[in-house]
């Protein structure tokens, strides 16, 4: 489950393997573009089992956007999306003991604000890149 403020949002799961007692099984989902997250603030998600890590990463095509994951306490992750406007995939991918979970939501952005600079530098990348919106 994913955080935003106090909005829980449930991102759409591409994918899974899960073993446990000597069992296992794996499951794809059919591709979706997933939920639309407000990214301007940290996203969160929850997921209390020991020893799992998580990576995100936008799409390869997503010019300028960056995102970090950062561990704040057991079981919760904090997900820091930056760029400029725009709608962006942003590919969640958690390990751990028991197997993985990749999921995806849209990381909608307000963009930075450059009011005050003589120039805008922000690097946009190719007109429309990886924009959904």
């Amino acid at each position: 489950m994913l955080r935003v403020g106090d909005e829980l949002v449930q991102p759409w799961q591409l994918g899974f393997c899960w073993a446990a007692d000597g069992d296992g099984f794996c499951g794809d989902a059919v591709e979706s573009d997933g939920p639309v997250v407000v990214a301007d603030e940290p996203v969160v998600i929850d997921f209390p089992l020991a020893g799992w890590e998580f990576t995100a990463a936008a799409d390869a095509d997503c010019a300028g956007v960056v995102v970090l994951v950062e561990r704040t306490v057991d079981g919760a992750w904090t997900i820091e999306v930056s760029g400029p406007e725009g709608f962006y995939p942003i590919d969640l991918r958690g390990e751990g003991p028991e197997g993985d979970v990749d999921y995806r939501f849209i990381a909608a952005m307000s963009g930075p604000s450059h009011a005050d600079d003589p120039v805008d530098t922000v690097d946009r990348g190719a007109p429309g890149s990886c924009d959904l919106g």
